[in-house]
């Protein structure tokens, strides 16, 4: 895989879940930030403003949610927040399976 035009950069919120997850799945979500990487620029599903005025971009992919914002003067790329929406679904029935299933093609 070639790198990405971004380095990704884990938070610590998005490093503790991603630590928790099994092997399979890790592999999984890093493969979806590695793609983000790759296209920073891109708008998310939409976007939001955090505590220090960065614009995140939140965009669902498959069963994943990523909450993420472009460094561009370090180049680097922040995934700020990742949930697993299945997991959401089934523990407080706040989303629908429908769209616990939607994939985003990338």
């Amino acid at each position: 895989m070639p790198k990405p035009a971004y380095e990704p950069v884990l938070s610590a919120a998005a490093t503790t879940i991603l630590v928790g997850l099994s092997r399979a799945k890790q592999r999984s979500v890093i493969g979806l930030i590695e793609k983000l990487a790759e296209h920073p620029q891109q708008d998310g599903d939409y976007s939001s403003v955090d505590d220090a005025g960065r614009a995140v971009q939140h965009v669902l992919l498959g069963e994943w949610h990523l909450s993420y914002w472009a460094d561009h003067a370090a180049v680097s790329l922040v995934p700020a927040l990742v949930n697993n929406l299945s997991a959401i679904s089934s523990n407080f029935g706040l989303i629908s399976g429908r769209l616990a299933a939607t994939v985003r093609a990338s």
